[in-house]
């Protein structure tokens, strides 16, 4: 399954992406353009989308470009997702979080 919306969802309401795309045959999608600065909730966001690959290097957040400020729990948030090489990962700080646990 591939994600190929060329528009960016509006989830400024939102506080939580928790399981979005688990347990999903996702393999790629455009997250670029995403606006994540209100999402404290990213626990198993892509948790055993084993085929995921997608970059995540265009999110916005609310601070500094990779600054998850707000991000609280990334617990299990790429685990199991086999094929993800963390391509737009490099340089977030989740100095905030209170759980990073796989």
């Amino acid at each position: 399954v591939s994600y190929t919306a060329t528009d960016a969802p509006d989830v400024s309401l939102a506080s939580s992406m928790e399981g979005m795309f688990a347990f999903t045959g996702l393999t790629m999608a455009d997250l670029s353009g995403w606006d994540v600065s209100t999402i404290t909730n990213f626990a198993n966001m892509f948790t055993n989308a084993t085929s995921f690959n997608g970059d995540v290097s265009g999110w916005t957040f609310s601070s500094a470009p990779y600054s998850v400020a707000n991000g609280l729990n990334f617990t299990g948030m790429f685990n199991l997702a086999s094929s993800f090489t963390g391509t737009g990962v490099a340089g977030w700080n989740v100095g905030n979080a209170d759980s990073l646990a796989v």
